[in-house]
């Protein structure tokens, strides 16, 4: 009982000295923060159309469609387009159908099987083979791909780009 008295005094006398050495600072007014800076703060804000709705993966939208100079716009109707839920590991519900295995023998696919475009993008793997399956559903990969495209001249690639313009 006594250690646990002699405990308890000790914490005290810490605090008292903590607080002696440390004491607490003092809140400066509106005024006073405004003339200790000694450079501007620079915020960006954001245009949101709705901003109760903020999509999925709405911020590498925006960051990539700054980074290649593209319309947000556009990559955003697009990726509503090609992917509404945008799901990372969707695969296209559309089949292949004989005219196109036959306009495009390079693809090695078959005819009545789902088409092999992948993720948010809905990038296309037989016209890039370059890119892994696991790179096309990766989110980030997959947007970087659709803004660095798109600023390059190529954004008809998309289907949904014809139905977005």
């Amino acid at each position: 009982m006594n250690t646990n008295k002699l405990l308890i005094a000790l914490v005290i006398v810490l605090i008292g000295i903590i607080a002696t050495l440390y004491p607490p600072t003092q809140v400066a007014s509106e005024s006073t923060i405004e003339e200790d800076i000694s450079s501007p703060i620079t915020v960006e804000l954001l245009e949101v159309e709705d901003p109760g709705e903020i999509k999925p993966y709405d911020n590498l939208v925006r960051l990539y469609s700054k980074k290649y100079e593209v319309s947000y716009s556009l990559m955003d109707a697009i990726l509503d387009c090609e992917n509404t839920e945008r799901d990372t590991s969707l695969q296209s519900f559309i089949k292949y159908t004989q005219a196109k295995v036959d306009r495009n023998p390079r693809w090695n696919v078959v005819a009545g099987e789902r088409e092999r475009s992948f993720g948010l993008a809905q990038i296309h793997l037989p016209d890039h083979s370059y890119v892994s399956e696991a790179e096309a559903k990766d989110p980030d990969f997959s947007i970087e791909f659709m803004a660095r495209n798109i600023s390059d001249g190529r954004a008809s690639m998309w289907s949904c780009y014809h139905k977005v313009i």
